[in-house]
Parts: structure tokens; C-alpha cells; sequence
């Protein structure tokens, strides 16, 4: 999502990967476009995520293409245009992709130089930090819990707090493990927490954080999003808004709450966005975190 000081005007953007293209629109429901399908538009390889920065920015994890293509949203046309493609060292197969904004939230200077993008690539397992400009800072192909060790083998998503602080799904552990980034020296992560889920029963697939910097973490299994606390150590489960028909059915994304930077200050949404294709509830729903309490349980975790 894309904030405005004008809520009206507050841009939503979904990646449809099985058309190869972006649909967005204005909150204030005046006009939904796409790009990706029209021509002179860049043409997507299936793409499988984006994220979008305070700067209107959109990162897209290009897969079968194996490239992070770059775009601009223009706020004054309400256009998406192409900036430019990369292909990222040791990146072959990107499925995710998220920013750690530390750099441009620092106050009194913003750094835009100092944000990490992390990058989920499924082929060879591993998640890679780069900076804007491209050039890989560090990789992460293994982490710890406890005295164990496991290796990336497949990874899933990624999102950041914009502290340092990352959380990853692990697919073949079924597994929400929350580290701090760890020194570029090494490529092992510790882990602060690490929560595994019966893969019997669950299917991680999704990462979202809240303005409290809380994790929400899809299940499309259990049809609901777990809640977990900054630090990882999980919370409760949400299922979605008490009325039957809008319950979630196919949680398939969730956002990091997003910032609106003007001059002097940087303020943050309420609220997260969730998308749910199999709902009576078209486009992105906003929910303010634990506001509806009823439908909430516990996980099999």
C-alpha cells in the first residue's frame, strides 16, 4: 500500500502472477489500472512478489525471469513506469522480496544508501541482502535454534521491521523464525525465536507486521493469520471479521504496515492490509490489529 496525507488517495497494489502484471487502484474506489499487460509496459516473467518503499518506489522479484525489476508509481498521473531490471549475484529463482527502510527512517539525516533489500530465492536456498544499487551486502543460507543448525532449503518469504530485525518462513520445516541480521562476515543467522507448525495441518504463506512491529504470518491451511509478538514468541490466531461470509478463506497476503514521509516527520499506518482472492471482500481489506477479537484461537503449533 501506498499512503497519502489524503486517506482518499491512498494507492493499493496487488501482484497477479498468473497474468504477469500489477493491478492497483485509489482507495476511494475512482479508478483500478494495471501494468505489466499493456504495451510499452516491462514484460513480467511470472512474477512472484513486490514491495514498495516510502520514496513510491516498487521492487518486483521477477522469478522465471531471475531478475528484481524496478518501478515508480507517479502520484501526480497515477502511472506506473519502468526504471530498470537486475540481475542479482547468486540469485537465481527470487520468490520474495522485502526492505529494511532503517536507512531512510533515520532521523535527523536520512541514509536511503543504508537500506538492506532481502531477496527469498527457492532454487538455491538461500536470502540475499542487497543494497539499491544492486550489489549483494551479505547472504543468510543457514540458521541456528538453540545448538542446532539448519540449512535454507527452502525458503519462502521474508519481511523486515526496518531494525535489523527480519522474520522468514522456512517451508521444509513449516517453520516462523525471527533473527537479527547477522554480520556480513558470516552467512549463519541465530535464531531469536522459532516457531514450527505441523505441516500436516498448515502452510505458511505469508509475512505481515503491524505498526507495534507485530508479525501476522498467513496459513492457508488453517485459514487464518497466526499473530506473533516483535520478538517472535507467537500470540494467538486470527481467523478473520466475526460475520461468516468475510472470514478468511485463502490468506494469501498481508502488508507491513506502511509509512508516509513528508519533510520533517515519518508517520506510520494503523493499519495492515490483508488479500484474500476467495472472499466477497474484493481488492485489500484493512484491519486495525486486534480490533476484531472474536474468531481468535489457538494454533496447532
Amino acid at each position: 500500500v501506498r499512503l497519502s496525507n489524503d486517506p482518499t488517495n491512498s494507492i493499493a497494489l496487488i501482484l497477479d502472477p498468473e497474468w504477469s502484471r500489477i493491478i492497483y487502484g485509489r482507495n476511494s474506489g475512482s479508478w483500478v489500472k494495471s501494468y505489466g499487460d499493456n504495451l510499452g509496459d516491462y514484460g513480467f516473467s511470472h512474477p512472484r512478489a513486490l514491495a514498495v518503499d516510502a520514496f513510491d518506489t516498487i521492487y518486483v522479484a521477477d522469478s522465471d525471469a531471475h531478475r528484481i525489476v524496478k518501478l515508480a508509481y507517479n502520484a501526480i498521473t497515477s502511472q506506473v513506469a519502468y526504471i530498470a531490471s537486475v540481475s542479482v549475484s547468486g540469485s537465481l529463482h527470487p520468490v520474495d522480496i522485502a526492505i529494511d527502510q532503517s536507512g531512510t527512517l533515520s532521523r535527523p539525516t536520512s541514509n536511503p544508501g543504508l537500506d538492506h533489500i532481502w531477496i527469498v530465492d527457492d532454487f538455491v536456498g538461500k536470502l540475499i541482502d542487497i543494497h539499491r544499487d544492486g550489489a549483494v551486502y551479505q547472504t543468510i543460507t543457514d540458521y541456528k535454534v538453540g545448538t542446532a543448525t539448519y540449512h535454507l532449503s527452502h525458503p519462502v518469504k521474508v519481511e523486515c521491521q526496518d531494525n535489523d530485525r527480519l522474520g522468514f518462513i522456512d517451508g521444509a520445516r513449516m517453520a516462523f523464525v525471527v533473527v537479527n541480521r547477522p554480520s556480513p562476515s558470516t552467512q549463519l543467522a541465530v535464531a531469536i525465536n522459532c516457531t514450527l507448525f505441523d505441516a500436516n495441518t498448515s502452510n505458511l504463506s505469508s509475512i505481515g507486521i503491524d505498526i507495534n512491529n507485530e508479525w501476522w504470518v498467513g496459513d492457508s491451511f488453517q485459514k487464518a493469520y497466526h499473530k506473533f509478538t516483535s520478538g517472535g514468541v507467537y500470540l494467538a490466531s486470527f481467523y478473520g471479521p466475526s460475520t461468516s461470509n468475510l472470514r478468511f478463506r485463502f490468506p494469501s497476503g498481508i502488508t507491513k504496515a506502511p509509512y508516509f514521509i513528508n519533510a520533517s516527520s515519518v508517520s506510520r499506518s494503523q493499519y495492515v492490509y490483508a488479500t484474500d482472492p476467495w472472499t466477497r471482500t474484493e481488492g485489500m481489506t484493512a484491519f486495525v490489529p486486534g480490533a476484531d477479537a472474536l474468531q481468535i484461537g489457538r494454533a496447532h503449533v
